[in-house]
């Protein structure tokens, strides 16, 4: 069965309610906001340099010396992968030398540098590995059930959550050791994972129960729960966003919480998401335990993603549809953005 290329699958992140909201004004030049790109798009990282992936388009990103960013049309292309399980299609978007960037259809998962490609299958949940520009899938066994997959940031092994030899949990992957058990385990599905320090690995159950033995954290159970880089976690607990400081969870107050998961900043760990207040959507960016609050350029807005340090939304529909980058990711700086104290639990 081919599965459509819509929105809705190529910004996996996006919650179904997010559309039909009310749009509001066009942002006015010189506004918190730069215009990268006249269409909704998600941000990509090819070798280290900023893409914008749209539902038919790709740009590159490149950023001038008068620090505003400019994108360069580049040409895309659009594949179907049977998945071996003959449940369906890897509806897949690649560039012109053959680099998977997202897919559609079930999950695909590219190293963020080098040529390795993990893929799932949508009717077997089995894992399969390929490289280069060939679509050559080879099993991964014996790993089954795959829930979820993290690349660390060279692209020289995954983080896989699935069940395997040792039972549910966390398992690495790498090119020339293959698979290894590494733990956590566990006893629902894996929703969110990292390496943690030194080299453990962080894991959030869907169920909000955090995974992270030799931590105050383990064990606790949240209402809903995001791994970031470097392992560090962000939830939301009876009502209030809060974060794991090392000793104990902090409260964050902010305006309202994440209507979709949060992205984190590849870097520092950073993280942003969309909330609606007051009739409005908006952005709070997350640094440690303060935020900042900003008004989005439309109301139809997601998180695309991180460019230059700063998020980038994206704006689904109506006359403001487009990609947007915040022009400062400064807190308590200029053009709306607030800054929020921090409380404690």
């Amino acid at each position: 069965m081919r599965r459509p290329v819509t929105l809705l699958l190529l910004l996996l992140f996006v919650a179904a309610e997010l559309y039909g909201l009310r749009v509001l004004p066009t942002p006015a030049s010189g506004s918190t906001w730069e215009r990268l790109v006249a269409s909704p798009a998600v941000v990509v990282t090819v070798e280290g340099h900023p893409f914008l992936l749209g539902a038919q388009d790709l740009w590159e990103l490149r950023r001038g010396s008068d620090g505003q960013w400019t994108a360069l049309a580049r040409p895309l292309t659009w594949i179907d992968v049977p998945e071996p399980s003959g449940a369906g299609f890897w509806r897949v978007a690649e560039t012109p030398d053959g680099r998977p960037l997202a897919s559609a259809g079930a999950p695909v998962f590219p190293a963020p540098h080098g040529s390795w490609v993990l893929w799932v299958d949508g009717g077997t949940r089995a894992l399969y590995v390929s490289q280069g520009r060939t679509v050559v899938l080879q099993r991964v066994t014996p790993v089954v059930a795959v829930e979820t997959v993290r690349w660390n940031p060279t692209g020289t092994e995954a983080l896989v959550a699935a069940t395997g030899p040792e039972g549910r949990g966390v398992y690495r992957w790498a090119p020339g050791t293959g698979l290894v058990w590494t733990g956590p385990a566990a006893a629902a599905p894996v929703a969110s994972l990292d390496t943690g320090t030194p080299g453990s690995v962080v894991a959030v159950q869907v169920d909000g129960t955090v995974l992270a033995p030799g931590t105050g954290m383990n064990g606790v159970r949240l209402d809903a729960a995001w791994v970031g880089p470097g392992g560090a976690v962000l939830g939301v607990r009876s009502g209030k966003l809060v974060r794991w400081t090392g000793e104990r969870w902090a409260t964050i107050p902010v305006p309202g919480l994440p209507t979709a998961p949060p992205r984190f900043e590849a870097g520092t760990g950073r993280a942003a998401y969309v909330t609606r207040t007051g009739g409005r959507s908006v952005l709070v960016v997350l640094d440690g335990t303060h935020a900042a609050t900003v008004d989005c350029p439309g109301s139809d807005a997601v998180v695309a993603g991180w460019v230059g340090s700063a998020p980038v939304v994206a704006v689904l529909d109506g006359p403001n549809a487009g990609t947007y980058r915040m022009r400062t990711a400064t807190h308590g700086a200029g053009g709306g953005v607030a800054t929020l104290p921090v409380g404690s639990l």
